[in-house]
């Protein structure tokens, strides 16, 4: 059955808290995959047809997606996986259907007056076509997060759950420095 873990596993722990702290971890991480129903998206991200359903949870988590974020000539590029910088609306992260979390880390690059703001360093929204109506927050159930790490990267995860969705993001930042706005495509798990 999934969710549960093999006792004999955890006859290393070296208390009981430590015990239940690993079964929680684990049903919350696991219980977090499970396909939610609805939607009935084809993997495309245009929501028609259909499509050989994804295996059951838990589905394998995606490759961690670096996002670094590049001040060039008074404006923000972003650049995915070691590719070159690109302008934040071209710059999409696919995430493949069927794949599970996927972790997001992103840091800042040639500008060194610029720093994630610790409250409300995220936003995300949902809509193909909603890139110009940004809406403040997490407004979408597929985001985990976000934490600024003590080497100040933002890292957060996209859940990839359900029907295919377009999240759109902005990342802000202290003293009034103009937010970045990269996409995500997200294949679901449907």
């Amino acid at each position: 059955m999934y969710g549960m873990i093999d006792a004999s596993r955890l006859q290393g722990c070296r208390t009981a808290s430590s015990a239940v702290a690993v079964v929680a971890a684990a049903t919350l991480i696991l219980g977090g995959c499970a396909p939610r129903s609805g939607g009935g998206g084809n993997g495309t991200g245009n929501g028609g047809g259909t499509a050989t359903p994804c295996p059951p949870a838990p589905v394998a988590p995606g490759p961690d997606q670096q996002v670094h974020l590049v001040w060039q000539a008074n404006e923000w590029m972003v650049a995915l996986g070691g590719n070159p910088p690109v302008k934040p609306a071209a710059a999409h992260s696919h995430i493949p259907r069927c794949t599970g979390p996927t972790k997001f880390v992103i840091d800042i690059v040639g500008n060194t007056t610029a720093s994630f703001k610790n409250q409300g360093s995220l936003d995300v929204w949902e809509g193909d076509n909603a890139k110009l109506q940004p809406k403040q927050g997490i407004n979408s159930t597929q985001i985990l997060g976000p934490e600024i790490t003590n080497d100040k990267k933002l890292v957060f995860y996209d859940l990839n759950e359900g029907a295919p969705v377009t999240l759109n993001y902005q990342i802000n930042f202290n003293n009034q420095i103009k937010p970045v706005d990269p996409i995500m495509d997200n294949g679901g798990s449907n």
